[in-house]
C-alpha cells in the first residue's frame, strides 16, 4: 500500500478502483477518514462493498496508525485536513463523497472549508464536532490522564465507556485495546489539539459557525435524537438528513455495518431534496 509525504508527514493510504464503477453519486470517489487512535481499518466492514462500488481512499490520520509521527507534531483537525488535501490533489481527486467517524468528522469539516466544491456529500458517523460546553472539564482531566505513565491504557477504558450494552463483545475487546501500546505523549496530543487547538470544533459555541458554512449535503448518524436535531440544525445545504441508532455505542458503522450500508447508498441513490426532519433509522 502506498505511502504520500505531506510536508514531512509520512501518510498511509489505500486507494483502491472498482473494475465497473456506478453511476451518479454511488460512483464518485470516497475518502474514509477514521477516529482518535484509530486507522483506516475501523472501516473494514464497509470497504468491501464501497470498493466495489466507486473509486476508495482510506487514509490514516497523521499520528494514528501507519502513518507517521513525531514529538511536536500538531493534531488539529485542520492539519489533518491539509494533509488529506494534498493527498487527493496529489491523486488528481477534483470531488469526492467523505465518509467519516467520531474526531474524523472535525476533518472532514475542515477539508470542506479548504477547497469548495471538493467535498460533494458528506456523512458523519457520531460525530465528535459539536458537544456541549460543559464537557470542557472532563476533558482536561482526560487529558491530563492520558499524559501520565500508562496513559494507553486510560485510553483504552475511555474507549469502553463510549460503548454500548449491546456492543458485540469481540467489538468492545477490539476498541478497548485499540490504544494499548500507543506513545501516551501523541494520545494527550491528538485528543487536546482536536479539542483546545485552533480551529477546533469540538465545543459549542464555538463549533456551530464552522458548522453552518458546510454547502454539501450531510448524512450524520448518531446515538440520542438530541445530537441529531443539532447536527441537522447546522447543515444547511437542501438534502441533509440526520437518523438516530438507538442501542449503538461509538461505532454503529461496526454495530450495525448491513444498516448503516443501506442507509448510506439509499441517501446516495437521492437526488437532492430539502432538508428533512431527524428521524430514527428503522
Amino acid at each position: 500500500m502506498p505511502f504520500f509525504d505531506s510536508d514531512g508527514t509520512r501518510i498511509f493510504y489505500s486507494d483502491v478502483r472498482p473494475d465497473v464503477p456506478a453511476e451518479g453519486m454511488l460512483g464518485v470517489p470516497t475518502v474514509l477518514l477514521h477516529g482518535w487512535l484509530c486507522d483506516s481499518d475501523d472501516w473494514i466492514f464497509q470497504l468491501p462493498s464501497i470498493e466495489a462500488r466507486c473509486r476508495t481512499i482510506a487514509v490514516d490520520l497523521r499520528g494514528h496508525g501507519r502513518s507517521g509521527w513525531r514529538e511536536g507534531m500538531p493534531f488539529s483537525p485542520a492539519d489533518a485536513a491539509r494533509d488529506v488535501s494534498r493527498l487527493l490533489a496529489s491523486l488528481g481527486v477534483d470531488q469526492a463523497v467523505v465518509i467519516a467517524h467520531s474526531a474524523g468528522c472535525e476533518v472532514a469539516v475542515r477539508l470542506e472549508l479548504l477547497g469548495p466544491g471538493r467535498v460533494v456529500r458528506s456523512v458523519a458517523v457520531d460525530p465528535a464536532y459539536g458537544l456541549p460546553a460543559e464537557r470542557e472539564a472532563g476533558y482536561r482531566v482526560l487529558i491530563d490522564e492520558l499524559g501520565r505513565a500508562g496513559g494507553d491504557e486510560r485510553a483504552g477504558r475511555f474507549f469502553a465507556s463510549i460503548d454500548a450494552p449491546a456492543t458485540p463483545p469481540a467489538l468492545a475487546a477490539w476498541h478497548a485495546r485499540r490504544p494499548l501500546g500507543m506513545d501516551p505523549r501523541m494520545c494527550r496530543t491528538a485528543l487536546e489539539d482536536f479539542v483546545f487547538g485552533v480551529g477546533t470544533l469540538r465545543l459549542r459555541p464555538g463549533s456551530d459557525a464552522a458548522l453552518r458554512e458546510r454547502r454539501a449535503p450531510v448524512l450524520s448518524l448518531h446515538r440520542t435524537p438530541e445530537r441529531a436535531a443539532y447536527d441537522l440544525a447546522h447543515s444547511p445545504a437542501p438534502g441533509s438528513r440526520a437518523l438516530v441508532y438507538d442501542g449503538c455505542g461509538h461505532w454503529p458503522h461496526q454495530e450495525q455495518p448491513r444498516r448503516f450500508q443501506r442507509d448510506l447508498e439509499d441517501w446516495l441513490a437521492e437526488p437532492v431534496a430539502p432538508a428533512r426532519s431527524a428521524e430514527t433509522a428503522r
